[in-house]
């Protein structure tokens, strides 16, 4: 049986997301979901109860090297 390895800390909170307030935090997390299966849309706005348009309409503003992106409010 293998055995995966369990990240004690997720990659969002590794990239400096503390200081983000909390919806952007929760965007943060869509887009590490989104990236983590296979750039899915349709499975990412499901896991999260979602209409696609709301995330293409963030993941159209959001831009990975600036988290600030993430702070505005659709």
């Amino acid at each position: 049986m293998q055995m995966r390895s369990v990240n004690p800390r997720p990659s969002y909170l590794e990239r400096g997301a503390a200081a983000l307030s909390l919806e952007a935090q929760k965007r943060l997390r869509w887009f590490d979901h989104y990236q983590a299966h296979g750039r899915n849309a349709a499975v990412t706005s499901r896991h999260f109860g979602m209409r696609r348009k709301k995330f293409y309409r963030c993941e159209r503003a959001y831009t990975p090297g600036n988290l600030d992106t993430l702070e505005w409010g659709p």
